[in-house]
């Protein structure tokens, strides 16, 4: 699940290089670990605290690749200092942080302010409900579609039309 919202948000940004992944409660590195391959063009690496060979390897053994760099509990810029202080500030702000929720992921994508934030919420949660009622009445206008259909609905058809053949 995890491994393909990361392949969702290469395919929507073409330009992204660099997903970072703050994993706040070890959720995500768990679930990544059991990933046995990666698609072609892509690396993940878990942050091992060296900066400055991260930061090297980004812009020049990796450049080429699609990254997904997952930083643990202990590496992640809990306060607005500590943010400022983040030594991959300048690359994080160029590429996407990898977000939980699908309306915080939208609302990065599109650079959309924090004041909006209830209200994409709402949005969304109201376009999901909508998409969601079309799938789950599409299956059923079929099956109608299908009785209606049926030669034994045909031939009743047709009498009330008052055709003589089928």
């Amino acid at each position: 699940m995890v491994q393909e919202r990361i392949y969702n948000y290469f395919e929507r940004n073409p330009q992204l290089h660099v997903l970072f992944i703050f994993d706040r409660m070890d959720i995500i590195q768990t679930e990544l670990g059991e990933v046995k391959e990666w698609a072609d063009g892509y690396i993940y690496k878990v942050f091992d605290g060296a900066w400055f060979n991260t930061k090297y390897a980004i812009e020049n053994t990796w450049k080429d690749k699609r990254i997904v760099l997952l930083f643990p509990v202990e590496t992640y810029p809990h306060s607005e200092e500590q943010q400022l202080q983040f030594p991959l500030l300048d690359m994080l702000k160029a590429n996407m942080e990898y977000k939980e929720d699908d309306y915080a992921s939208f609302m990065q994508q599109y650079n959309l302010p924090e004041r909006f934030r209830s209200f994409i919420k709402k949005c969304l949660l109201k376009s999901i409900i909508f998409l969601m009622g079309i799938l789950i009445q599409v299956p059923l206008v079929r099956i109608w579609f299908a009785v209606l259909s049926s030669p034994i609905i045909s031939a009743r058809k047709s009498c009330w039309i008052g055709k003589q053949s089928l």
